[in-house]
């Protein structure tokens, strides 16, 4: 006796039987599609990062300076941009490497 698989919207369906229910959580991705999210995800955070960073530039005023430095006339925005690059960057080394 051989068995033949069909697609979910072939099967037919005993009468008033429940169709199983999918968790979403138990649905598992392959190496290969795991590593393309984690790209596209540090790609985007790298991304938003630099958007994040670059943006409010243009308002810093420089003659308004202190002894601190350059820290005292950047915005809050551009010090979380670089938080974000130095996390993004963190994340891009700790990726697993693709065999050859």
């Amino acid at each position: 006796m051989t068995q033949q698989l069909m697609a979910a919207d072939e099967c037919p369906l005993v009468q008033g039987a429940k169709q199983p229910s999918i968790d979403p959580a138990a649905v598992q991705l392959s190496p290969a599609q795991s590593q393309a999210v984690s790209v596209a995800v540090q790609c985007l955070v790298t991304a938003g990062a630099v958007a994040l960073y670059l943006a409010p530039l243009r308002s810093v005023d420089l003659d308004a300076m202190t002894g601190f430095g350059l820290v005292s006339v950047l915005p809050v925005s551009t010090m979380a941009g670089l938080g974000m690059l130095v996390i993004a960057f963190i994340g891009t080394l700790s990726m697993r490497r693709r065999c050859s």
